[in-house]
């Protein structure tokens, strides 16, 4: 795990354009993949902003929140919980 104190602006510029990807590998059917966003529990709820991937039942899921507004995104019928090296791209245009 690697964790980074960024100041507002650079929060603040998750909102704009956000573009993570990775190679991913596991066997795990449920299990977290990354976290990029503020530090959970520092602020209120309506003001917490990240985006974050996960799988659940060997499928990736996405959840992005930008204060009181939050978002699931579910990529079904592609598991990748095979121990196969996989590309996952999370991208957000700017508004």
């Amino acid at each position: 795990m690697v964790a980074v104190q960024v100041n507002d602006a650079a929060l603040q510029s998750l909102r704009s354009v956000v573009d993570v990807s990775m190679f991913i590998r596991t066997r795990q059917e449920r299990s977290f993949i990354f976290y990029l966003g503020s530090q959970p529990g520092t602020l209120k709820i309506n003001k917490e902003t990240f985006i974050m991937a996960e799988l659940e039942g060997g499928e990736l899921r996405v959840n992005i929140q930008f204060g009181a507004s939050r978002e699931a995104y579910s990529v079904g019928g592609t598991r990748l919980d095979n121990g196969y090296s996989h590309l996952i791209q999370v991208f957000k245009p700017s508004s």
